[in-house]
């Protein structure tokens, strides 16, 4: 039902603590159309629970050895599938994120960023080089 009210409306707010993963609606590439993703208190930065840092179709394989040295490892951050071109707003305050995929960086239309209250160190070039719409970055905890 979350996912139908999402495709009408273009917003989905997950906000239950507790979601390890990704949604599978959003990881299949059903929901290409959000314009508004918000993501407040999960816990994706504890044990690995699925994502892949290896290397992705149109990825600069210098990019994905940043994250993880290039080798290709499970991955607790939330990652992103191509075309999501309409998303404009993620937040993913409190998430327990340790760091963010390289995913990110295609969310080409984003101009909203929250990463505020994570555990983050910082935001690598590679990641956000691409957000050329970015206004707001909400980053007060990064260390």
């Amino acid at each position: 039902m979350e996912v139908e009210l999402a495709k009408t409306t273009g917003e989905l707010e997950l906000l239950q603590d507790g979601l390890k993963k990704m949604p599978s609606a959003i990881t299949a590439g059903q929901l290409l159309e959000l314009r508004r993703l918000v993501m407040v208190a999960q816990h994706f930065g504890g044990e690995n629970h699925g994502g892949h840092h290896g290397k992705r179709e149109g990825h600069d394989e210098h990019e994905d050895e940043h994250v993880k040295g290039g080798e290709e490892e499970e991955s607790p951050t939330p990652v992103f599938p191509d075309g999501m071109t309409q998303l404009n707003t993620l937040w993913m305050k409190r998430c327990e994120l340790k760091e963010i995929h390289t995913s990110v960086g295609l969310l080409r239309g984003l101009k909203d960023l929250d990463l505020s209250e994570n555990q983050i160190a910082d935001l690598h070039p590679h990641v956000v080089r691409h957000l050329k719409k970015l206004e707001v970055v909400s980053e007060a905890e990064l260390h």
